[in-house]
């Protein structure tokens, strides 16, 4: 039926698809197959030998793609009726495609695109886009290889974005007689919303009980409003401006019902007290304190600021408990004290140190134990740090709220005292004297006589007492008995030195909570300013100045007789300095003076010198509030 040339050529077609197929299995492989006619095939372009000479293949080797290269896949036409910037984007599938990639522009041309979706989907919603035309377009991908790009679909945004408030801490108060707070946390986010579990709110319900209420849900704030329900309570709020809000809380559970109004602002500053403040040489402000906002940033009890009162975004070590004190060393490290178990995610107990960026100073390793609350640093000269507090124990060995630590952190087991063993008290405060000595204030502590004693200790360098000094602090009125303690100690320039705190009598002479002794302890009976405490005041801070003149922080309504709310600065001999009386409406806990002259003050009060200040504010050296002062 077929003749030899016919067999011939279905043979050399046979033997090509076969050839063909082998080479795709096998890639770069020579072959070498015999035929029924003695053909020989081979991929190298060998010359054949032989019979076959005449009957030569040439198979050029041939590799295919595998898996396949997706097809570009078709971006469909945006839809967005009502104009806002709240959309979906959708395309086709590609055969062979696991991955696809969205890419957004504002122009056809791409020269700036930002991937907004990166899936195996083939649609995602875009949300939050203002006024504007956006361009998309958008790729297939597998494990071999990526599609071309797709068509260009654009869309049309005509209505602007909610002027959102400012994302941060809210702090305000409700109508309520006495003060009720409310408190609640703006979330950055494209939507604006509440954060969850962070609305809180105080008030007094018709059956006279004093609710606090925390809500656990979040809320979309949407055209500058918001509705947040919790269990018996809901809460509406209105943003006047980005950094201004008002609203209205109904509540009733058990018959107890209330339907109050309240106001609040952005938490400019911190969002809790502020304990301990200190300049760095560079003029930065290093602040501690109990706060989880500083300067409408996330800040965990330690922070950073510029000095021009900007958060430094670069410093953010983090403590899990509050920090009471700081000190900067020479070197530009940072010694930290408070009731922290963690700083900067380490475990540390009431004492670390950072460098000078904010990271752990990892070669600082005390060994001191979980419950050790440290209230006061002092680095001396030689780069030993004195540690007051309330311990009983350190590195293993008794040390009674005071210690001294070498420069690496170990415990200087060279100093040791007896000054308060046995004494049901702590350490507040601590100063160093030119000569090496160091000044303790600490505690009351009950006498045989029902008299809170508190006398000022002085140690000598090796941490012995200096029993030359010896200053009774005393407080008893009427035959009560109140909290007698030293809160501050300030040796000023000529050596003398200041005290501050909460009590009646130094040296069996009324001084109303400040009194100055002579560098031999001896009272200086000159300097009686006096300090009227508000219930529960004391002084809690004093700077002495480059004039001489002194700063008065804490919680007292006069001072050297005149009206100073809770801030006041004195002359160098104790009279009032009338000049300056910026006033605040709370206590003030520390202050720190700018190689300018300007005051940083912190506390935990909310007006400073006629302005809103949240816990931390500064003022000009007259005492008019720093209104550019705003972290």
């Amino acid at each position: 039926m077929f003749n030899k040339r016919t067999i011939n050529s279905l043979t050399k077609a046979l033997v090509f698809v076969i050839g063909a197929l082998l080479i795709i299995l096998s890639s770069r492989i020579t072959l070498a197959q015999s035929v029924t006619d003695g053909f020989s095939l081979r991929t190298n372009n060998a010359i054949p030998v032989g019979d076959t000479a005449d009957n030569m293949i040439y198979l050029p080797l041939v590799m295919k793609n595998f898996p396949f290269t997706p097809e570009a896949p078709v971006l469909n036409a945006i839809s967005n009726e009502d104009g806002d910037g709240n959309y979906t984007v959708s395309w086709g599938s590609s055969d062979g495609a696991n991955t696809y990639t969205l890419e957004e522009d504002d122009n056809a041309d791409f020269s700036s695109p930002t991937t907004v979706c990166s899936s195996n989907g083939t649609s995602t919603a875009i949300s939050g886009r203002d006024v504007g035309t956006y361009y998309y377009h958008v790729r297939a991908s597998n494990s071999y290889a990526n599609s071309d790009w797709s068509n260009v679909e654009s869309v049309e945004v005509t209505v602007p974005l909610p002027n959102c408030p400012q994302t941060g801490p809210w702090l305000g108060v409700t109508s309520q007689e006495g003060g009720h707070d409310i408190y609640f946390e703006v979330e950055d986010s494209s939507q604006c919303q509440i954060a969850a579990e962070s609305l809180r709110i105080e008030f007094k319900d018709s059956c006279e009980n004093d609710i606090v209420m925390t809500i656990m849900s979040s809320a979309l704030i949407t055209n500058r409003h918001f509705e947040i329900h919790g269990e018996n309570i809901t809460v509406v709020g209105d943003f006047a401006s980005p950094k201004t809000a008002n609203g209205t809380f109904s509540y009733g559970k058990d018959g107890c019902t209330a339907s109050e109004t309240w106001e609040a602002a952005l938490n400019l500053g911190a969002s809790g007290p502020v304990y301990a403040l200190a300049v760095q040489d560079d003029g930065k402000i290093l602040v501690g304190g109990d706060f989880s906002w500083l300067g409408a940033q996330r800040r965990d009890n330690i922070g950073r600021l510029n000095a021009d009162g900007t958060l430094d975004d670069t410093f953010n070590p983090g403590a899990n408990g509050w920090v009471k004190a700081l000190a900067v060393q020479p070197d530009g490290k940072i010694v930290v004290g408070g009731a922290f178990t963690e700083l900067g995610g380490e475990t540390y107990h009431g004492i670390a140190r950072l460098n000078a960026d904010g990271t752990l100073d990892t070669g600082f390793n005390p060994e001191n134990y979980e419950s050790n609350v440290v209230y006061a640093l002092v680095v001396q000269p030689d780069g030993k740090i004195v540690v007051g507090g309330m311990f009983d124990r350190w590195d293993g060995r008794t040390r009674d709220d005071i210690a001294r630590l070498n420069p690496d952190g170990s415990l200087d087991t060279a100093f040791t005292t007896t000054a308060l063993t046995g004494l049901p008290t702590w350490v507040y405060t601590l100063a160093l004297q030119n000569d090496g000595k160091i000044l303790v204030g600490i505690r009351g502590f009950l006498t045989s006589t029902w008299k809170q004693a508190c006398p000022i200790k002085r140690l000598k360098p090796d941490g012995s007492s200096d029993f030359t000094f010896l200053v009774g602090v005393e407080g008893n009125m009427n035959g009560l008995v109140v909290d007698t303690s030293v809160r501050t100690l300030l040796v000023q320039s000529d050596g003398n030195i200041l005290i501050g705190g909460h009590f009646l009598e130094l040296e069996g002479v009324a001084r109303y909570n400040i009194g100055r002794v002579n560098s031999d302890g001896t009272l200086d009976d000159a300097f009686n300013p006096g300090a009227t405490p508000s219930t529960t005041g004391y002084v809690y801070t004093l700077f002495e100045q480059s004039d001489g003149k002194i700063l008065v922080g804490g919680g007292f309504y006069t001072l050297g007789g005149e009206t100073h709310y809770s801030i006041g600065r004195l002359n160098p001999d104790g009279s009032p300095d009338m000049d300056f009386n910026p006033e605040a409406n709370n206590f003030i806990y520390t202050l720190a003076v700018q190689a300018d002259g300007k005051i940083v003050v912190g506390g935990r009060f909310t007006e400073l010198s006629g302005g809103t200040c949240n816990y931390i504010g500064r003022l000009n050296p007259d005492g008019t509030l720093d209104t550019s002062f705003m972290p």
